[in-house]
């Protein structure tokens, strides 16, 4: 088999791969550093002629740019993921060894299993997404952590943040339409649509969602006095909130978001500020070795 590794040249995975080095030459793993989108681009589309698994080093990021590189033609070789970012969710829900070299063998060797897509169209674009698009008080809280922090705290740079922000909660009037339902209306403070579990380097922030199910996990916060929604913040931190009064959970194919006024929406940690989406679940596009859990 012919082994590619993809990584991001600007982002910390870069260095941490300089350690496998050794590794990497020693079983045949070519390696590419793209260092623009047309770069990239062109590397995919070689990709699906010259290589049988492409291996994506980096974090949840790095994977968003990556399946977003394919434009929608998602014929691709097997994926495989060695997780070198900072939150790593996504290698979380892949049951992924934390120790690299354990991951780049399971890269290597591991059988891929068909991974559910999360798509997601505005009225100008279309997007891809692997793990989670939080809209509202996630996406704010993603969007304030800086690279800087990240690389210095890790995962804890989200919770350090989350505490910060947890004093201004601004709140969105959304309507959610499930399919062919009428829409649902809620004062929101928080916005979930998953495919994976967690998000902000290991919160629980959809604790049913199921990326082989070809349905979207959408858990929605709704807002309330503050008094009450300190200790939901709390609990969310946590990734124990769901069962409260003040969440609603729903399974589904698709749903359509509409807004008052602009959410900014993060997808896999990549943010765009949208007052109307569609979500859906495109099941089994993608094929990514998965850990045996």
């Amino acid at each position: 088999m012919r082994f590619w590794l993809l990584t991001n040249p600007h982002s910390g995975a870069a260095q941490r791969l300089a350690d496998l080095d050794a590794d990497l030459r020693r079983k045949g793993v070519e390696v590419f550093s793209p260092g623009d989108s047309a770069e990239l681009r062109r590397l995919l589309g070689a990709a699906r002629k010259e290589c049988d698994r492409l291996i994506i080093a980096g974090g949840d990021g790095t994977v968003h740019r990556v399946v977003n590189g394919m434009t929608g033609d998602l014929r691709h070789p097997a994926l495989a993921l060695l997780p070198l970012g900072t939150g790593n969710d996504l290698a979380r829900t892949l049951a992924l060894p934390g120790d690299p070299r354990a991951a780049l063998e399971l890269a290597l060797t591991g059988t891929p299993r068909p991974l559910d897509l999360l798509e997601v169209t505005s009225p100008t674009e279309t997007w891809y997404g692997v793990n989670v698009c939080a809209g509202g008080f996630s996406a704010e809280v993603t969007e304030a952590v800086d690279s800087g922090d990240k690389q210095t705290w890790g995962p804890l740079a989200y919770l350090r943040q989350a505490a910060g922000t947890a004093t201004e909660l601004p709140s969105h009037e959304i309507a959610l339409r499930f399919e062919d339902e009428r829409p649902r209306r809620y004062d929101a403070l928080n916005l979930i649509v998953a495919n994976g579990r967690t998000a902000g380097g290991g919160i629980m922030v959809a604790p049913q969602a199921d990326p082989r199910d070809g349905l979207l996990e959408v858990v929605t916060v709704q807002n309330a006095p503050r008094p009450d929604l300190v200790p939901l913040v709390l609990r969310l931190l946590a990734g124990d909130y769901t069962n409260s009064e003040l969440v609603a959970t729903r399974r589904a194919r698709s749903v359509e978001v509409s807004s008052d006024r602009g959410i900014l929406f993060s997808t896999d940690g990549e943010s765009r500020r949208e007052m109307e989406v569609r979500f859906r679940a495109r099941a089994g596009a993608l094929r990514f070795v998965a850990g045996p859990s």
